[in-house]
């Protein structure tokens, strides 16, 4: 990834209140540019007059590299430019304004709802440009070649699954959007791991290592980003993972069964319902879906004791 912008102090965007302290006159400039997704199928600019946020946007797009369009072609399309502005110091209600293509997309009242909101568009956009690729709200990391995919709605546990397989050694591929191609291999998604609250805790507390790949970080944000330990090659960003193993993340009470055998059809139903593009590709996502769980086994997972959990993936992808 390319940065044109040489970062004024720290990556981290803190302050007492609305107005955050680190965007001072030293601190803003001119307006500056990086380019914070380069793939062959996107090009996603950030300018900004603040060379922190463009230094904290960038770290959180710094996961991983997709494949790109399946046929190998590089995107012709013009660069996506997100434009951030840092308002007047007066203005205590509004932090900075988002725009793309001249419409203002958002105001930000504070440093964490910006990198909050800004990282939820820049990934919007990315996941509209992947073309030849079925998406779905689903975790994906990579063990001795096993690809595994582990979907689910927002509070099933499936970024705290993913984010806890990555601290254990896992390859990280994405904790939100899984990219699948037709060949039922999945490719990484580049932004480093997003945990709410209870997730993150939970992590820095059972792995040291992860206070200290925090990046991008916001003071009073409900959302933590993380850096994962490993992530694919180029090689492999490319080619992607055969997926061999699909996990719905449960809580269960305590005593109830570690991993359950779940039917194929139920996990079809699920893989359907956390389809991002279902109503786009129609009958074709959902051949793909069926080919992808007929190649796979298929398990329920207790998350509640997460490592637990962690053991007995691990002991799936021997």
């Amino acid at each position: 990834m390319t940065v044109m912008a040489r970062a004024v102090g720290t990556a981290v965007i803190s302050g007492p209140g609305p107005r955050a302290e680190a965007v001072t006159a030293s601190a803003r400039s001119a307006v500056l540019e990086c380019t914070v997704v380069d793939t062959p199928s996107a090009e996603i600019r950030v300018t900004s007059d603040c060379a922190e946020i463009l230094e904290a946007v960038r770290d959180v797009f710094s996961g991983g590299v997709p494949g790109g369009s399946q046929d190998g072609r590089h995107n012709a399309q013009p660069p996506r430019v997100f434009e951030i502005r840092t308002e007047d110091p007066e203005k205590d209600y509004i932090y900075a304004r988002v725009s793309l293509r001249g419409r203002d997309l958002f105001l930000a009242r504070t440093p964490a709802e910006l990198l909050n909101r800004l990282e939820n568009s820049i990934s919007d956009a990315l996941a509209r440009s992947l073309t030849g690729f079925q998406l779905f709200h689903s975790g994906a990391v990579a063990r001795n070649g096993v690809g595994v995919l582990i979907p689910g709605a927002s509070g099933a546990g499936k970024s705290t699954t993913t984010a806890a397989l990555a601290m254990a050694g896992f390859e990280y591929l994405s904790d939100d959007i899984a990219v699948l191609g037709t060949d039922g291999r999945v490719r990484p998604f580049p932004k480093v791991m997003a945990l709410k609250s209870g997730g993150s805790q939970l992590i820095r507390e059972r792995f040291q290592a992860a206070a200290g790949r925090v990046v991008g970080n916001t003071e009073q944000s409900a959302v933590t980003y993380i850096r994962p330990p490993r992530i694919p090659d180029a090689k492999s960003s490319v080619a992607g993972i055969p997926v061999r193993l699909v996990l719905l993340p449960r809580r269960d009470e305590p005593g109830a069964p570690l991993l359950q055998k779940v039917s194929k059809s139920a996990v079809v139903t699920c893989l359907v319902e956390e389809s991002l593009d279902l109503e786009l590709l129609g009958r074709r996502a959902v051949d793909v879906i069926v080919d992808i769980v007929r190649r796979a086994d298929c398990y329920a997972l207790n998350v509640r004791d997460i490592d637990a959990a962690v053991e007995v993936v691990t002991g799936l992808t021997e």
